[in-house]
């Protein structure tokens, strides 16, 4: 709470500032163009300190409650597309999509549902990258969805079964709290 109140003290007095030191003959008095330059630093500085102060706000008040839910429904996801590949190989699309969808989503939603809170606890390069590698997972998802919605069994059992390659690779890169990137944002 009180970094998000240096940062609004700063960000503010350096917009302020900033409008006086533009406001004047700014070209003829380089004393204005260094106070203009000094108040757009105050407020890049308040920016940063905000953002680091909201990241660990965000930790004190979540215990990683959300980024351990969203991690939960990860392997929700894993269990329900393992269900779905393991089950009956069989050429009713009908079926095999009601079966996918009716599983995948909600765990998808749920994991979903989070993506602020993990993007404050893991920090920006952890969070990337778990959702690039969920990204693909979904990607596979859709792709098994559409070439069941097709006609297409070949392709949607593949698709399943790249998915849930996809999904135990997601899940051995899963990020934690202390393997956080705190270099960026």
């Amino acid at each position: 709470m009180k970094a998000q109140v240096i940062a609004i003290t700063l960000m503010a007095v350096g917009a302020v500032t900033a409008l006086i030191a533009a406001a004047g003959p700014i070209e003829k008095s380089p004393q204005l163009v260094a106070v203009y330059w000094a108040s757009l630093l105050a407020i890049a500085v308040g920016a940063v300190v905000r953002r680091v102060g909201g990241r660990d706000a965000a930790r004190l008040t979540m215990n990683d409650a959300g980024p351990n839910r969203s991690l939960d429904a990860l392997e929700t996801l894993a269990l329900a597309i393992g269900s779905v590949a393991d089950g009956e190989r069989h050429d009713d699309m009908p079926r095999f999509h009601q079966q996918l969808g009716d599983a995948t989503r909600p765990p998808i939603l749920a994991f979903l549902s989070h993506r602020q809170e993990m993007l404050d606890v893991f920090g920006v390069g952890a969070f990337a990258g778990l959702m690039t590698r969920f990204a693909t997972v979904e990607r596979l998802l859709n792709r098994a969805l559409s070439a069941s919605a097709d006609g297409a069994v070949e392709e949607a059992w593949d698709c399943l079964d790249q998915a849930r390659t996809a999904m135990s690779a997601c899940l051995a890169a899963e990020p934690h709290a202390e393997r956080q990137d705190d270099s960026i944002g």
